[in-house]
């Protein structure tokens, strides 16, 4: 086993699909309110509290982290990050979760866009060589070796099974 760092990114909640001030400020829609939530039970339940977090600067991923931290009760301030914007390379973007990883006394919370995420997920995980499918709400869970800036995928729990799993507690 390598010296990790460890990182949960998730893919923004649903947006509404056109703002006048255009994609940047496009805002959560009630369903992509919902998903944020999830995630943030997610975050407690599974005991993965970020003691780190980090967003796009677009909107929907704003509130994201913010309802997602509100849910599992983890008050942190989130620093902006715009290497985690739609059109990032994946590079760029995997070196800010680095530097947010070094940053970190434990576990980094990233929220970010497609298709950023997913090609980050992919570098990182198979260098390249996989193809993930990432949805909005998705949230992966990550050990990063940071020398190598390559990972292992402890964990991904799409949106619709954490709605499941929601819907099955009522």
């Amino acid at each position: 086993m390598f010296g990790r760092a460890e990182i949960v990114v998730m893919r923004h909640g649903q947006a509404e699909e056109f703002a006048d001030g255009g994609d940047a400020q496009r805002i959560l829609t009630g369903e992509g309110q919902r998903m944020a939530e999830r995630a943030g039970e997610l975050l407690k339940v599974a005991g993965l509290l970020p003691t780190v977090a980090i967003a796009s600067p677009f909107v929907r991923a704003q509130q994201t982290v913010a309802r997602a931290l509100r849910s599992a009760g983890a008050a942190l301030n989130v620093v902006e990050e715009p290497r985690l914007v739609p059109s990032a390379p994946p590079d760029l973007a995997i070196t800010a979760l680095i530097e947010a990883a070094a940053r970190a006394s434990g576990r980094v919370f990233a929220v970010g866009h497609n298709p950023c995420i997913t090609a980050v997920l992919g570098r990182l995980v198979a260098g390249g060589a996989m193809r993930f499918a990432v949805s909005t709400g998705d949230v992966a869970h990550l050990a990063v070796d940071v020398e190598q800036r390559t990972a292992v995928l402890l964990g991904y729990v799409p949106a619709s099974v954490l709605a499941g799993l929601a819907a099955s507690k009522t």
